[in-house]
């Protein structure tokens, strides 16, 4: 027997400032068994997208579930220095404001 995840997302129309927007209904399920961290990550970077969310925040909250003061120094730097070389591309050129 597989394991099911079922979420479902209800927008009833109140937040819209649209008065004739009626709302939606997503439903995502899935099968889950032998999900990798990663599978989960995509799965729930897909809800976060259908709730409304941009990708950037999306992509900020998983560095700041990452990198913050609950987490150990260690395993952040390890983490650090796993992506380092696919981060250096992104380094603006020149000093960051907190350098100067």
């Amino acid at each position: 027997m597989a394991d099911i995840l079922k979420i479902e997302h209800i927008v009833d129309g109140s937040y819209s400032l649209d008065e004739n927007f009626p709302g939606y209904k997503f439903t995502l399920k899935t099968e889950v068994d032998d999900f990798s961290v990663t599978d989960w990550f995509k799965l729930f970077e897909k809800v976060l997208l259908s709730a409304g969310f941009s990708e950037y925040v999306v992509m900020k909250g998983c560095m700041e579930l990452a990198f913050n003061s609950w987490r150990t120094t260690e395993n952040m730097r390890k983490l650090y220095a796993e992506y380092a070389d696919e981060l250096e591309g992104f380094k603006p050129a020149g000093k960051l404001p907190d350098e100067e």
